[in-house]
């Protein structure tokens, strides 16, 4: 099996060497997903944010809302406090725009779908989503699995990184875990109507409207 990681391209891939495929928008919450499942199958979970030509995987879907992601991505390694300017939002709501085209990829591979706003702080809706496709660790095992990659054990992590860099075991980088509450977009932005109508494609397409 491949190493377990996050990868941009299918390059030494093949449908024998890859188990899982986690994939969404950046910042859906798909490391969270990796680190769990990668910890229960060991390797072979690919982790990406692109779509890579593997229909034989299993293919775990996150969706997020798209405006908390472009919000939690706006703020990476910034500790911004402001709201956004018209121009910053703009510029998300495009950024964003263009990864639907993976989207409408991975949505023909037949994936299990994973609900951001479901599983955020209740882990054990993933357990349900993914049903038998996966191993289901025993319940003391997923009381570890769910403490050990905890938003505050991620957190913690997270001091540990220097910028520009991530740590393998668990990948993630500086200022990697926010609140993650959903609906904390609408803090830093100064018109909610505005911001929408900017990512009404992106919710119809993710199913947020």
């Amino acid at each position: 099996m491949i190493k377990s990681g996050s990868y941009e391209n299918s390059e030494g891939m093949t449908a024998d060497n890859v188990a899982v495929v986690v994939a969404g928008l950046p910042r859906a919450g798909t490391t969270y997903v990796w680190q769990i499942v990668a910890d229960i199958l060991g390797g072979g979970v690919v982790k990406t944010h692109n779509y890579l030509d593997l229909p034989r995987p299993i293919h775990l879907l996150v969706r997020r809302d798209p405006r908390d992601c472009a919000v939690s991505h706006w703020r990476w390694n910034k500790n911004r406090t402001e709201p956004m300017t018209y121009e910053e939002m703009v510029h998300w709501a495009a950024y964003y725009a263009k990864y639907m085209v993976h989207y409408r990829h991975w949505a023909l591979c037949k994936p299990l779908l994973l609900q951001y706003e479901a599983f955020w702080d209740a882990p054990h809706v993933l357990l349900d989503s993914w049903g038998r496709a996966l191993p289901r660790p025993s319940a003391s095992r997923w009381i570890e699995l769910v403490s050990k990659h905890s938003m505050e054990a991620n957190r913690k992590v997270a001091a540990t990184v220097e910028q520009g860099q991530f740590d393998p075991e668990t990948l993630i980088h500086p200022d990697h875990v926010h609140e993650g509450t959903p609906g904390t977009w609408k803090r830093f932005v100064r018109d909610p109507a505005i911001f929408t109508k900017l990512f009404e494609p992106q919710m119809k397409e993710l199913g947020y409207q």
